[in-house]
């Protein structure tokens, strides 16, 4: 008999522990499934508002090549990179030669010629400027001096066009340009480009442009170096609107020396709101397709609707959402982490370590 009230009272003790570790496991449980979250102080600040942009760069300077003459390249620059009144390229020049010393003769005579008519007339020669001004011009005309002297002028004309200089420091690209070749007059034979600085062209939309201004700060980054962000100014913005509501604008960058001309990049302009609730990007979340932060109230998440007015790549700016009764006050505590699924009401942990 005693056994078995042994085993019974062995039986109740046992069911006794049972009993109570659930509750302890349930309390346990309940503790660590608080949300940890992570938060900030609303505040009013200015917004810091971002435009982004598709732009292309071109250079500072650009020039196509041309010949104003006709020849056969004599000398060509092997230089890709050359400097103001360098030679880029120079003709064969033994006719022009020839053409400008009797060009010369011929004005030489002329002016023989022109000083014989005036001293016949008793005039002399050495100040033309005494000579009156109808008389000197019969007086050229007549004696061959006014023709020689054009056709001098053309032919040294021609002599020097057989000559190209840079016509500023830069990059050159040569085409079809070799010695020995025949080239016509006004023949393009290659481009120079100073890329020292480079021009950005972009657009932004109608509603945007008032926005921005001359002098004002850009930030450049090219399509094949996202890393890289080159700094510069607004230069130009275009007194129109396109057929597509956008407005031309440009500015200028420094090449800092790996950029190059018809880059394509992204364009930031940067500029400074009126005074608004920020909060970060990760505090509001979507809940029904509206707006919507969590705001902690003694120790609980509540569920707050706003608007959002405005964005940067880091940011937004929020406003209660006046059509659902929401407020927001200066000092509230914003939850900004593991928010996506937290409901109305939940208890959280704060943990901005």
């Amino acid at each position: 008999m005693s056994k078995v009230l042994s085993s019974v009272l062995f039986v109740c003790i046992m069911l006794g522990c049972e009993v109570k570790q659930p509750e302890n496991d349930r309390r346990q449980r309940f503790k660590q499934e608080k949300v940890i979250v992570k938060t900030v102080t609303l505040r009013k600040e200015p917004m810091i508002v971002e435009r982004v942009s598709n732009g292309k760069l071109i250079s500072y300077r650009k020039q196509q090549l041309s010949l104003k003459t006709s020849g056969v390249v004599k000398n060509i620059t092997k230089q890709n990179v050359i400097q103001q009144g360098c030679l880029i390229l120079d003709l064969e020049t033994e006719d022009a030669k020839i053409e400008l010393d009797n060009a010369r003769l011929q004005l030489d005579k002329a002016k023989l010629d022109l000083d014989d008519f005036l001293l016949g007339r008793g005039i002399n020669t050495k100040d033309t400027s005494l000579i009156d001004k109808d008389l000197l011009k019969l007086a050229t005309i007549k004696s061959g001096y006014a023709m020689a002297l054009n056709t001098y002028q053309k032919t040294l004309l021609k002599y020097n066009n057989s000559k190209l200089y840079a016509p500023f420091s830069g990059k050159i690209v040569l085409e079809n340009c070799l010695p020995g070749a025949w080239l016509g007059n006004g023949a393009l034979i290659g481009t120079i480009y100073d890329d020292t600085k480079l021009f950005v062209n972009f657009s932004l939309l109608e509603s945007e442009v008032g926005k921005v201004s001359i002098h004002q700060s850009i930030a450049v980054s090219p399509f094949a170096m996202p890393n890289d962000t080159i700094f510069g100014k607004i230069t130009s913005i275009t007194p129109c609107i396109d057929e597509n509501g956008l407005v031309n604008i440009q500015g200028i960058i420094d090449n800092p020396g790996n950029l190059v001309d018809g880059m394509n990049t992204n364009v930031i302009i940067k500029s400074k709101e009126k005074e608004s609730f920020v909060v970060p990007r990760s505090a509001v979340v979507l809940r029904q397709g509206l707006e919507v932060l969590f705001r902690l109230i003694n120790g609980k998440a509540y569920w707050t609707y706003v608007n959002v007015i405005n964005e940067n790549s880091t940011s937004y700016a929020v406003k209660p959402n006046q059509e659902k009764r929401a407020e927001l006050n200066d000092g509230d505590i914003v939850i900004t982490s593991n928010n996506l699924n937290l409901a109305h009401d939940t208890e959280v942990m704060v943990d901005n370590k």
